[in-house]
């Protein structure tokens, strides 16, 4: 559940966001601005966790459903690949597993990832 959100490596800088005729106020851009933090906060929390569990197993067609989400088109149905992968391991990145190197803490998708192979 990953988006290419503007506000890290599209749109650095006050005056991008000053600039943009969008009237977006500057203090949501940048690698600090709010769009980011919501970010990150999300990535740390238990449900990008749950999601991308849930992901990971409706992609690999193993996913039945469940209250909010009746059934899985998928289900049953295993595609060819052989396990989900993630496209970076260190970060800085919005598609890591670690906001930084590998000796500080991941974000919650890798505790996804272990549960999803255990």
């Amino acid at each position: 559940m990953e988006c290419n959100y503007p506000s890290i490596d599209r749109c650095v800088g006050a005056n991008c966001w000053a600039g943009n005729g969008l009237g977006i106020d500057a203090s949501y851009g940048g690698p600090t601005g709010k769009i980011a933090n919501l970010v990150e906060g999300y990535k740390n929390s238990s449900l990008f966790r749950a999601t991308t569990l849930k992901q990971y197993q409706q992609f690999m067609g193993i996913y039945p459903g469940d209250v909010n989400y009746p059934g899985d088109v998928n289900f049953g149905l295993l595609s060819h690949a052989q396990t989900p992968a993630h496209l970076a391991i260190p970060g800085p990145s919005q598609w890591a597993l670690y906001p930084g190197d590998i000796f500080g803490t991941p974000y919650q998708s890798y505790d996804a990832i272990v549960a999803f192979n255990h």
